[in-house]
């Protein structure tokens, strides 16, 4: 049975992604899957062939996971937007695992997929904040550090004593 159309556009990302010329990517597909063409490869020769890919250093957004349209529950664009403000927050480490830890911790809910669309929005309204606070903290210390001393207070004159 031959790919689908989204098989071969990734197949194709792939390619580009890895900045193959047309000869290094024909060679890649006669080693691994004995064809000449993606047009040729069956299912097999796919997973064989995103694994050398993955050899080279592709790495498929597949695997970020997108939940869907869901009744009741999270949103797409909640859940990526979730996903950016956590990556904004921590930083390198931020994953879904670090995510759902938080969750864990702070919303008693395991997994970002689990969230409902009410507490999606506390979520992103919690890691607005979050965010908010720590700019903040930071523009603090930066303001202190530029601050001036206080100036020195001045003392009253005495009064004169009335006679």
């Amino acid at each position: 049975m031959p790919l689908s159309e989204n098989q071969n556009k990734i197949i194709h990302l792939a390619k580009n992604k890895l900045g193959l010329e047309d000869e290094d990517y024909r060679a890649i597909l006669k080693r691994v899957a004995g064809v000449d063409s993606s047009r040729d490869l069956d299912a097999n020769g796919f997973q064989a062939l995103m694994r050398a890919f993955e050899g080279l250093g592709f790495v498929s957004t597949a695997a970020k996971r997108n939940y869907g349209v869901r009744p009741g529950m999270a949103s797409p664009r909640q859940v990526d937007l979730m996903r950016a403000l956590w990556g904004e927050f921590k930083g390198e480490e931020a994953n879904d695992f670090t995510l759902g830890r938080w969750l864990e911790h702070t919303f008693h809910i395991s997994s970002i997929r689990f969230l409902g669309y009410d507490d999606a929005r506390k979520v992103i309204g919690a890691l607005k904040s979050m965010k908010a606070r720590r700019t903040a903290a930071q523009g603090l210390q930066n303001d202190e550090a530029v601050k001036p001393p206080p100036a020195p207070r001045r003392r009253k004159k005495a009064a004169a004593p009335s006679e």
